[in-house]
């Protein structure tokens, strides 16, 4: 597309998309052709602390965060809001990055490398 190839959007800071963790995550998953093994359902490990996010378990009704959130820098002083941004702190970037690593690196949803899957046992087959 014209849009993605153009060099002026890059430096529109309303250009672009910002997928809050967990969508990120799922939506790699999916991208990869990731399934259950063994008819077990997918397990992940608890990642309200390392990522900011886990299903059904939002901190409030109103969700994972503060639907006005404006980050400073170019965005803020751009008078633009970008909720999903109150989870991107360095430690929580760092943890999904992680996690996203373990997914391509251990071919699967795992534990290992600080991965987001539990203990258990290796809960996808490799990927097609």
């Amino acid at each position: 597309e014209a849009e993605a190839m153009s060099s002026v959007m890059e430096a529109a800071p309303f250009a672009g998309k910002f997928r809050e963790p967990m969508i990120q995550y799922i939506h790699a998953m999916r991208a990869l052709g990731s399934t259950p093994r063994l008819d077990q359902e997918v397990q992940l490990a608890n990642l309200l602390n390392s990522i900011g996010q886990y299903p059904h378990n939002s901190p409030s009704v109103f969700n994972f965060f503060d639907a006005a959130h404006q980050p400073s820098g170019i965005l803020g002083e751009s008078g633009l809001i970008a909720p999903e941004a109150e989870l991107g702190t360095t430690p929580k970037i760092i943890n999904q990055l992680n996690g996203m690593r373990s997914l391509f690196y251990n071919q699967g949803l795992t534990s290992c490398n600080n991965g987001f899957g539990t203990n258990r046992a290796l809960h996808t087959d490799n990927y097609r």
